[in-house]
């Protein structure tokens, strides 16, 4: 009686944990966190991988998208400025931003009472 169940059960999960890689594998060509929609993806399951399918590119520069990439977990990982090996030159002042964006930004000026 409890067969079908049980092989429905295990499909399920092996579908469930797919759609978590195709998460992590979509966030990452899209220029999101692949590690975060992974994990949401354990969770969700084929929510989270709809979700960042559909989400339109994020704007995390390439150089954090490759460090994203790699396998955060381990013991002892800093983010620390003397543990990458970027130049100074290498990193966006805009944070990612268009140059629309930039344009549409009013620098706020203090008001004299």
């Amino acid at each position: 009686m409890y067969e079908g169940l049980v092989g429905l059960f295990i499909i399920g999960g092996a579908v469930w944990f797919i759609c978590a890689y195709l998460a992590y594998v979509t966030a990452g060509k899209k220029r999101r966190r692949p590690l975060t929609w992974g994990i949401l993806g354990i969770f969700f399951g084929p929510l989270a991988f709809a979700a960042v399918y559909v989400m339109p590119p994020g704007d995390m520069p390439a150089h954090h998208q490759q460090e994203a990439a790699h396998d955060h977990g381990a013991a002892g990982h800093d983010h620390g400025a003397a543990t990458h090996d970027h130049e100074a030159s290498s990193h966006d002042p805009s944070h990612g931003q268009t140059q629309a964006q930039a344009d549409n930004y009013e620098v706020p000026h203090k008001h004299k009472h």
